[in-house]
């Protein structure tokens, strides 16, 4: 499971970081993360399955359904408190691609990795204000 928090900033060296800012590189790491995992996994599959998993993710019932018939066996608490469309996504990437969770792992440590290396010069961009929250 990805863990982006406010504890995923800190422990790259910026816990001094406004909390406001921290959010807004949460959510430019979030960003970055999403495009090059996408890019990733949409390499080697076909326009077919790429048009199905888009459907999956828009939410139209009838592939989801579909995909969730097709695992009805795999289905189980692993997926308890999750919605249709996240657990059909998670088992269509786990069909194909079962090597989503390598990527998506390899790609986190890469932007971990930028950000980290960025550390002080992002803190230098700041303004220091006492009267800033942190």
């Amino acid at each position: 499971m990805i863990k982006m928090d406010l504890e995923f900033i800190d422990e790259l060296g910026l816990a001094e970081l406004p909390v406001e800012d921290k959010h807004s590189l949460l959510r430019s790491a979030y960003l970055e993360l999403e495009l090059k995992v996408g890019r990733a996994l949409s390499e080697g599959l076909t326009s077919a399955q790429l048009d199905e998993f888009e459907r999956i993710i828009d939410g139209d019932e009838s592939t989801v359904d579909a995909v969730l018939e097709r695992h009805a066996e795999s289905v189980g608490d692993a997926y308890l408190g999750m919605d249709r469309n996240q657990v059909a996504s998670l088992i269509w990437l786990r069909e194909m691609r079962p090597d989503y969770q390598h990527i998506v792992s390899e790609n986190l440590q890469f932007i971990r990795a930028e950000i980290l290396a960025s550390a002080d010069r992002i803190l230098a961009e700041v303004p220091q204000r006492s009267d800033q929250k942190r």
